[in-house]
């Protein structure tokens, strides 16, 4: 862990490592059982790990807006992901979109040449009006307003909660 000592010396952090041995295991449901007040949740890690955390933390009761991650390589893929249909409205396509693909990667393997940067959804770069369905956010980018209108979806990240997406590309 690359910001180990930093991480270690913010007030009320704690650490938990395995080692790379999974045999050793994190009390996972002990560190989450209670989401308090104002309690954040940071994890890094393998995607799986990342993944398995945040389910389980929302599971338990944590709000989505205390939940932090980081992943190096793109979006994380959830077990609950479902495949989605992507309605492009500008241009009258349609699309699927894979249970394990993002949006972004749906819309160029179609040919499209949608922008974009991170692929993390740290920048924004890649957010895009929504006309219809409602957005999974899983960005960093998006204000929580930004978040509980709707309105606009981060497509190198984020899902939809509805089996269609319309979006005005």
């Amino acid at each position: 862990m690359a910001y180990r000592d930093e991480a270690a010396a913010l007030p009320g952090a704690t650490l938990y490592f395995d080692q790379g041995d999974p045999a050793r295991g994190m009390p996972l449901d002990a560190v989450l059982a209670d989401p308090g007040e104002a309690r954040h949740l940071y994890v890094c890690g393998p995607r799986g790990l990342i993944a398995g955390v945040l389910e389980r933390a929302e599971a338990l009761g944590w709000p989505a807006e205390r939940l932090h991650y980081e992943s190096f390589k793109g979006a994380v893929a959830l077990a609950n992901d479902r495949p989605i249909r992507l309605v492009l409205r500008g241009s009258g396509r349609t699309l699927d979109v894979k249970a394990d693909q993002s949006i972004l990667d749906a819309l160029i393997a179609a040919g499209l040449d949608p922008l974009y940067d991170c692929r993390r959804g740290e920048c924004g770069m890649c957010m895009t009006p929504v006309l219809e369905g409602l957005p999974d956010h899983r960005d960093h980018a998006l204000s929580a307003a930004e978040r509980a209108d709707g309105k606009v979806i981060c497509t190198c990240v984020s899902r939809a909660l509805t089996p269609e997406l319309v979006l005005d590309l």
